[in-house]
C-alpha cells in the first residue's frame, strides 16, 4: 500500500500569481493617487531636483555655506586635534579620518555643478519579469498534487522528491525576487560558444580523418583546412537554427566574413589580444553590425571614464554613518557639509520611503504566490507535532502519574517541563508564524514616515529636536499628499533640523561628566565617528566608487560574487548590455586586472575592422612630403580597403631606402637588408 502525504489529502486551491500581482498593482495605483508627490514621474523628479541644485549651487549661497563649513573644519585642525599626524594610540585616528572628512575647495567645486539624475524607483519591468518567470514553476508544483490512484510506491516517492525540489526553487525565487541580477552566470550573446564549436570540430574531424595515419604532412595540412571549412559551412544548420532561429543564413555569412577579415588566422597580431575583447567585438557585430560596433567603442570610452573618475559618495556615506550611530561626534560639522553640498535632501528622503514601501509590498505579493508552499510546509510540520503528541498521554494524566510516583513533591509537579506542554507551545508559535507568512504585516505609509523621517535626522535618546522633527514629518506627509509647500522651504527647514553642536561643544559636554583622569585627549574624540564611518562603508557598497566596487574582495562564494556583480551593474545603467555582460564576466572570473587591456584591445580590433593600419616608416634621412605620400599611395593601391596611418622615424643605420613596420608585418627595402642578404 502506497504512502500518502498529509498535504495531498487536502483539496488543493492554488493561488494565482497574476491575482497576487494584480492586488499589488491596484495598491500601487491607489497610493500613487493618494501620495502623488512621493510617486513622481521622471520629468517631475528632474524638475524638482534642478530647482534645488540651482539654489544650492548659486555662487553666493554656495560660497557662504562652504566658508561656514571650512571655518568649522579649520577650527578642528587648529584647536581640536584633527591635524595631528603622529601614530600614537589615539592620534592616528585623525590621520585616517582626514582621508574621508576634508575641507571643501570652493573654486574647484563651483564648475562641478551636479546634474539632475532620476532617482531609482520601483522597476515595473523587473516585477513583470519575475512574476512571469515563476508561473511555470507554480504550474509544475500544482501538478505534483494530481496523484493517480494506481501510482506505484516508487513513482509516488519520486513525485514527492520532485515536489520538494519545486518548493525549494520557489523559495529561491522569492529570496531573489527583488534582485535584477539573479542569474548565476552571464552569457556571451553569440549563437554558439567555444564548447559547441569544438564539439562540432571534433565530430567532423572524426568523420573525415579515418585515414589520417596514411596521409603525408602536406596532406594533413590540407585536410585540416577542409575540416575547418566544413565546420563553418555547416555550423548554421547544425547550431544556429536551434540557438537563434530568428537569424538568417545571410546574416551568419556576413558574420563569418567579418570574423575572417578581422581575425585572419594567417596573421598573428590578434593572438596577443584578450579573448574577452574579441568576444565583445563579435557580440557587437552579431547584435547590430557596424553601427553597434562603433556604439560599443564610444561606450567603452565612457566606461573607462567611469572607472577612473567616479568617486565614492562620501557625503551619503557620512549621512549613513549618523543614521546608524546618531550619537557619534562630528554630526554638527556634517550638518554644515549637508547644507553646503546636499542638493536633494528631501527628494532623496521621499524616494527612500517610496522604495521601501513599494519594495515591501511587492515582496508581500510575491509571498502570496507561495501560499500553497507555506500551506504544505505547515501541514507537514503540524502532522509531525500531532503524531508525536499522539504518542504521549494527556498532560493531566502525566501530571497525575508523576504525583503518584513522587508524592512528597506533588506540589512541584506543575513546575516540571512536560513534552506535551513544549509541543503545544511550539504549535502556537508555528500557527502565528504561518499566519504572518500568509499575510505579512506591513506598516502603512504614515507609519513609514514616522519611522524613516526620524531616522534621517539622526535623533538620539531624549533628543530635544524630537518634537520639531515629528511636526516636520507631518508637514512632509501633507506635502506628499497635496504638494502644498515650497520644496526649497522644505529643504531649508529640514537642514535646519539637523544637529547643530560642533566638536568644541561636544568635548565640553563630555568633559563635564568625565573624571579629570579620563578627560578626552586630542584626537580621541574622533574615534566613534571614524569607526561609524567604516561600518557604514562596509554595509553600503552601493556608495563606493565604481573602481572600488570592481576591485572589492568579496570572496568566491556565490552570494559575494552576486553582491559585487549587481552593485557594479547598478553603475552601468544606460550602458549597452554587451558592456554590462563583459563587466560581470570579469567579476565572475576574478580577472578585474584585464579591464583596461580589454578596452584597449577592443579599440585595436575596431581599427582593423575599419581597415586602419598603424605603423612606422624608417628611413636614413627625413622624407619629403611627396616621398612620404608616394609610399602611402603605393601601400594603399597594393592593399585595397586599407587605410595606412604611418609615422616617420630616422635611423642612419639602414644606410638608404626604407623599412615599414605595421604590427607584426615588416617590409624591408633598406640598403642594410640588401647588404645583409649579399
Amino acid at each position: 500500500m502506497r504512502r500518502v502525504s498529509v498535504s495531498s489529502l487536502r483539496v488543493r486551491r492554488f493561488s494565482s500569481y497574476p491575482a497576487a500581482y494584480t492586488q499589488y498593482q491596484t495598491m500601487l495605483d491607489e497610493h500613487k493617487k493618494k501620495y502623488p508627490y512621493i510617486f513622481l514621474n521622471e520629468k517631475q523628479d528632474i524638475t524638482i531636483q534642478q530647482k534645488l541644485i540651482d539654489h544650492c549651487w548659486d555662487p553666493k549661497t554656495l560660497e557662504k555655506n562652504v566658508d561656514v563649513f571650512n571655518a568649522a573644519y579649520q577650527d578642528l585642525c587648529e584647536n581640536h586635534g584633527l591635524a595631528l599626524k603622529t601614530d600614537t594610540e589615539y592620534e592616528r585616528v585623525p590621520k585616517v579620518l582626514r582621508n574621508y572628512f576634508k575641507d571643501i575647495d570652493y573654486d574647484f567645486i563651483l564648475p562641478l555643478k551636479p546634474a539632475a539624475v532620476p532617482l531609482p524607483t520601483e522597476d515595473v519591468a523587473l516585477m513583470n519579469r519575475k512574476m512571469s518567470a515563476v508561473s511555470k514553476i507554480v504550474e509544475e508544483f500544482k501538478n505534483t498534487f494530481n496523484v493517480p490512484e494506481d501510482i506505484t510506491d516508487s513513482d509516488y516517492n519520486m513525485l514527492l522528491v520532485k515536489r520538494d525540489k519545486l518548493k525549494l526553487d520557489l523559495k529561491r525565487w522569492l529570496f531573489r525576487v527583488q534582485d535584477e541580477d539573479d542569474d548565476k552566470k552571464t552569457w556571451s550573446g553569440l549563437p554558439f560558444d567555444q564548447n559547441m564549436m569544438m564539439e562540432m570540430f571534433n565530430n567532423v574531424k572524426f568523420a573525415r580523418n579515418r585515414d589520417w595515419l596514411e596521409l603525408t604532412s602536406e596532406q594533413k595540412d590540407v585536410r585540416m583546412l577542409e575540416v575547418v571549412q566544413e565546420v563553418w559551412d555547416t555550423i548554421y544548420d547544425e547550431i544556429i537554427v536551434h540557438t537563434q532561429p530568428d537569424r538568417t543564413k545571410k546574416e551568419f555569412d556576413q558574420f563569418r566574413d567579418v570574423y575572417f577579415q578581422v581575425f585572419d588566422p594567417e596573421t598573428i597580431y590578434h593572438y596577443r589580444l584578450k579573448d574577452v575583447a574579441k568576444i565583445m567585438f563579435l557580440q557587437a557585430y552579431w547584435a547590430g553590425g557596424e553601427q553597434k560596433v562603433f556604439q560599443i567603442e564610444k561606450e567603452i570610452d565612457n566606461l573607462v571614464t567611469l572607472y577612473n573618475d567616479t568617486p565614492a559618495d562620501y557625503l551619503e556615506l557620512w549621512k549613513e554613518t549618523f543614521r546608524r550611530k546618531p550619537s557619534a561626534p562630528l554630526s554638527g560639522e556634517l550638518t554644515l557639509m549637508v547644507k553646503a553640498l546636499d542638493t536633494k535632501f528631501i527628494p532623496t528622503l521621499l524616494n527612500k520611503i517610496r522604495n521601501e514601501f513599494t519594495g515591501s509590498y511587492f515582496v508581500k505579493s510575491a509571498q502570496k504566490v507561495l501560499t500553497e508552499v507555506y500551506e504544505d510546509d505547515y501541514a507537514i510540520k503540524k502532522h509531525r507535532f500531532d503524531s508525536e503528541l499522539a504518542g504521549y498521554p494527556s498532560l493531566e494524566d502525566s501530571k497525575a502519574h508523576l504525583r503518584e510516583e513522587l508524592m512528597e513533591f506533588g506540589d512541584r509537579v506543575d513546575d516540571v517541563t512536560f513534552r506535551q506542554r513544549t509541543i503545544a507551545k511550539q504549535m502556537e508559535g508555528l500557527k502565528q508564524e504561518h499566519k504572518d507568512t500568509l499575510d505579512m504585516p506591513l506598516p502603512t505609509m504614515e507609519e513609514m514616515f514616522e519611522t524613516m523621517v526620524l531616522e534621517e535626522f539622526w535623533l538620539t535618546k531624549d533628543d530635544p529636536r524630537t518634537a520639531d522633527v515629528q511636526k516636520f514629518s507631518k508637514k512632509l506627509l501633507e506635502y506628499a499628499q497635496t504638494g502644498k509647500g515650497d520644496i526649497l522651504a522644505l529643504e531649508t527647514e529640514a537642514k535646519e533640523l539637523l544637529p547643530k553642536p560642533l566638536i568644541p561643544e561636544h568635548i565640553e559636554l563630555e568633559n563635564k561628566i568625565l573624571p579629570q583622569d579620563m578627560q578626552l585627549k586630542p584626537g580621541e574624540v574622533y574615534s566613534p565617528a571614524l569607526t561609524g564611518y567604516i561600518q557604514a562603508e562596509r554595509k553600503r557598497m552601493d556608495l563606493w566608487s565604481f573602481k572600488n566596487v570592481f576591485w572589492a574582495e568579496t570572496g568566491k562564494t556565490e552570494l559575494g560574487i552576486k553582491k559585487k556583480r549587481s552593485t557594479a551593474a547598478a553603475f552601468l545603467k544606460g550602458f549597452d548590455d554587451i558592456i554590462i555582460r563583459t563587466v560581470k564576466h570579469l567579476i565572475e572570473e576574478g580577472t578585474m586586472k584585464d579591464l583596461i587591456k580589454v578596452t584597449e584591445d577592443y579599440g585595436k580590433i575596431v581599427k582593423v575592422f575599419k581597415g586602419e593600419v598603424y605603423g612606422t616608416v624608417k628611413t636614413a634621412k627625413t622624407l619629403t612630403d611627396a616621398e612620404f605620400n608616394a609610399i602611402i599611395d603605393t601601400l594603399s593601391k597594393q592593399n585595397p580597403g586599407k587605410k595606412f596611418f604611418l609615422s616617420q622615424e630616422v635611423d642612419s643605420n639602414i644606410l638608404a631606402g626604407f623599412e615599414i613596420t605595421c604590427g607584426t608585418d615588416n617590409l624591408d627595402y633598406s640598403l642594410r637588408s640588401e647588404l645583409s642578404s649579399l
